[in-house]
């Protein structure tokens, strides 16, 4: 069976909006970078998880009830990086650390 991959589409609509609307913008992101020691099982997974009673818990689905959990995508900035070329037709675009 494969690894399941998660894909950054709400990215990439917000790049193409930005690129379409701002054509002369300049951006700067900043996010997770790494992948979580407790993310589901997948490529560029995310954390699924809930508060209780102070605790924090993890959930190892995303088909959790809606609202109750946080869902935190890490991001792989290399690959944005990328994407952004892609969208705006080979603009720079660097990733610092």
């Amino acid at each position: 069976s494969s690894v399941p991959e998660y894909l950054p589409t709400c990215a990439y609509s917000l790049l193409r909006h930005l690129h379409h609307t701002f054509p002369h913008h300049r951006l700067l992101l900043a996010d997770f970078d790494a992948p979580f020691p407790d993310a589901i099982d997948g490529l560029n997974a995310p954390a699924v998880q809930r508060t209780e009673h102070g605790r924090t818990l993890s959930s190892s689905s995303l088909l959790v009830r809606p609202g109750s959990c946080d869902i935190f995508f890490p991001t792989d900035f290399a690959q944005l990086a990328g994407l952004y070329k892609s969208i705006t037709g080979g603009r720079d675009a660097q990733v610092l650390k």
